[in-house]
């Protein structure tokens, strides 16, 4: 599925008042049933473990 600009438009809205109002690591899931607002309480990022 090909995204237009309304949907890059209305994306880039929500990410934008996320940013300012709410977890800066939050995803927007919206689906033909409703929205959903998922969060990262915790996140480590994967390292390389030393082989040594």
């Amino acid at each position: 599925m090909k995204m237009n600009n309304e949907v890059i438009r209305h994306g880039t809205a929500i990410s934008k008042w996320l940013k300012e109002n709410a977890n800066p690591y939050v995803a927007i899931v919206i689906t033909d049933e409703g929205v959903r607002m998922t969060s990262v309480e915790d996140f480590s990022p994967l390292t390389e473990v030393d082989k040594n």
